[in-house]
């Protein structure tokens, strides 16, 4: 099954400059890189490449290096804090051994936009490194030093065995040189036909060693990040069974763990903070797509929504965590628009039950609150930074599920202390159910909301006696009747008379044509509308397609939200038919809001909460 298909055949080529030179030809891969690595040392020839050419596959290098002259930066590992500990040699090819591997070799793999997935098969790549130097002997005590001291065990043991499954990794390689069935079949039939031409194997590590290789080869054609994300997304084009889906989730996963890979596929953003909205939009499938886009990434949208792919949208959120961790402004516009661009990129963050990202996205989003949302010149203390953040979250069971996973991080004994505090206060506040999420919300959202905070209590590592204070919280609450929410009508009606004076003093007056944006979701706002005659449509992107929230006519007050907590725009307004509006300016209605103020400041600060509940249902909804 691993045999070479006939009719392909290898030339060996010896570049000097721009000018390659035909040196010999083989039916045999083996045989044309062995000759090219002879031409490469025998230092006659500055680069070696071997071009496969076949009447199924066309004409593609499948082979090249060139000779070290001196010139090129020394080759540097990268320190790791965490390595996985493999039992065999198997085990390097699964996705942690190889995350270890791109990080500790990632200036160099990097730069050549080059995977371990690909490095592992690579037999010459392997021993041109190994002769870089100290680098291979650096890089294997750096991972065996924390093996050791993570999970026990003699340093030399673990270095000594980390040699021998090296040794064993190049074995195969060698003898993978010349296996090319696999390769062929992923080109010329798809992905999911390599995954059943190997449902006869018995062993499932050969099953994934066969598939792995040929994917790395497939890999190989893309001489960028983009370009590889892109031949990848490729084979998403078929019907695939989950099995097959797997492999593509976990090579997508890998390549977007190198920052580089990230800005290729973003494809230039105008600063930090959009870049990181864009990957919140594009790990669920969401990000709306640009006129122009310069790298893959409507098709990588595409296959976010289309396909089940995890890693991929843990390592786009581990990204913006990463960030987030730093100390770089998301904006270069001053402190209020970093405190703007942060509290946005909340709200992108936020879902029924938590925050997108984990406990590590937790851990950054509070680390990043203390300077972003710093009133002066110092900043915030923890538990100031913890408050501020619970307060921008819009109920209890996103509150709550930010606080578990929070709890789950890496975080001081003080520290510890201050969020189990915050979460009891939470957790006392809990009457029923209906408490979770805000009022006359939908059973669906309740269901969501409870269910997600159960994935987030199972899924970390949390105390046991606060394990089991939540769960049978949530228990308890289950046990009880849930009251039946009453429905509160939305529309209401003015006459002619009454729609100007609601508007302010000198009432402005546009008329629109059928298809007219009135705002767009994101944009800031700084006009609310009155309908007098007219349909609006309210909308939301979500991905490609648009879903549509409501369609409002006479007599109903549109994007008057963002004018009271100056908000972004939560959804877009088009209008369905020929309108005629009053345009409500955000001087005006502050105005009446300040004197509302002064008259009744319970009433103002209702309607600071209305707003915010509003807002946290809008965020929320399915």
């Amino acid at each position: 099954m691993l045999a070479n298909l006939a009719g392909k055949t290898f030339e060996v080529q010896a570049g000097d400059g721009s000018r390659w030179t035909t040196m010999d030809v083989f039916q045999s891969r083996s045989q044309a890189i062995k000759l090219a690595d002879e031409i490469l040392e025998s230092g006659k020839h500055a680069a070696v490449q071997v071009v496969a050419d076949s009447e199924r596959t066309g004409t593609e290098i499948v082979y090249e290096s060139s000779r070290d002259d001196g010139t090129d930066k020394r080759i540097t590992i990268v320190p790791v804090s965490e390595a996985p500990l493999c039992q065999g040699a198997d085990d390097f090819y699964e996705l942690p051994a190889r995350r270890v591997i791109s990080r500790v070799l990632r200036k160099y793999l990097e730069e050549h936009a080059r995977t371990a997935l690909e490095l592992l098969f690579d037999a010459s790549h392997q021993n041109w490194l190994e002769r870089q130097g100290q680098l291979m002997s650096n890089a294997i005590q750096q991972v065996g030093g924390v093996q050791a001291r993570a999970y026990g065990g003699d340093l030399r043991q673990r270095i000594d065995a980390i040699y021998d499954a090296v040794e064993r990794i190049n074995e195969t390689a060698k003898s993978l040189i010349d296996a090319e069935e696999g390769y062929d079949i992923l080109q010329t039939k798809g992905l999911e036909a390599l995954v059943q031409s190997v449902t006869g194997v018995k062993l499932k590590k050969e099953r994934n060693l066969y598939i792995r290789y040929a994917i790395a080869r497939y890999l190989g054609k893309g001489g960028d990040w983009n370009a590889k994300i892109a031949l990848l997304l490729e084979l998403t084009a078929e019907r695939l069974s989950d099995g097959a889906v797997r492999y593509i989730d976990e090579v997508l996963a890998e390549i977007l763990d190198y920052p580089r890979a990230v800005l290729e596929l973003l494809g230039g953003q105008s600063d930090a903070a959009t870049a990181n909205r864009v990957l919140v939009h594009l790990s669920g499938g969401k990000f709306s797509p640009p006129r122009n886009p310069i790298s893959c990434i409507v098709e990588f949208n595409t296959a976010m929504r289309q396909h089940k792919l995890p890693l991929t949208r843990i390592a786009l959120l581990d990204q913006i965590a990463v960030y987030l961790s730093g100390t770089r402004p998301l904006t270069k516009e001053g402190r209020e628009a970093e405190r703007k661009a942060f509290t946005i990129l909340i709200r992108d963050l936020t879902d029924v039950s938590g925050l997108k990202g984990g406990p590590r996205m937790c851990t950054a989003v509070v680390n990043r609150a203390r300077i972003a949302l710093a009133d002066g010149q110092y900043d915030l203390t923890y538990p100031d930074a913890l408050a501020r953040i619970i307060s921008l979250l819009p109920h209890r069971a996103a509150r709550i599920g930010f606080l578990i996973e929070l709890a789950q991080g890496s975080l001081s004994e003080e520290h510890t202390m201050v969020v189990f505090s915050f979460l009891a206060q939470n957790v006392e506040q809990l009457t029923s159910l209906s408490a979770l999420v805000p009022d006359n919300s939908p059973q669906a959202l309740v269901d969501a909301a409870l269910s997600g905070l159960r994935d987030r209590l199972s899924a970390g590592d949390l105390p046991e006696d606060w394990r089991d204070k939540l769960t049978g919280a949530f228990e308890d609450m289950m046990a009880k009747p849930v009251r039946a929410a009453a429905k509160k009508e939305n529309t209401f009606s003015l006459e002619d008379d009454r729609l100007d004076t609601m508007s302010g003093e000198k009432p402005t007056r546009k008329t629109f044509k059928e298809g007219d944006i009135l705002f767009e979701e994101g944009d800031a706002g700084t006009e609310a509308y009155l309908i007098v005659t007219g349909e609006v449509q309210i909308f939301r992107k979500n991905g490609n397609e648009e879903q549509t929230i409501a369609n409002v006519g006479r007599g109903e007050i549109i994007g008057e939200m963002s004018l009271i907590d100056n908000q972004p725009r939560m959804a877009s307004a088009r209008v369905l038919e020929p309108a005629s509006l009053v345009v409500i300016s955000q001087d005006s209605l502050a105005q009446r809001l300040s004197r509302l103020g002064d008259k009744d400041r319970v009433l103002r600060r209702l309607l600071d909460v209305l707003v915010k509940r509003l807002r946290g249902e809008g965020r929320t909804a399915p």
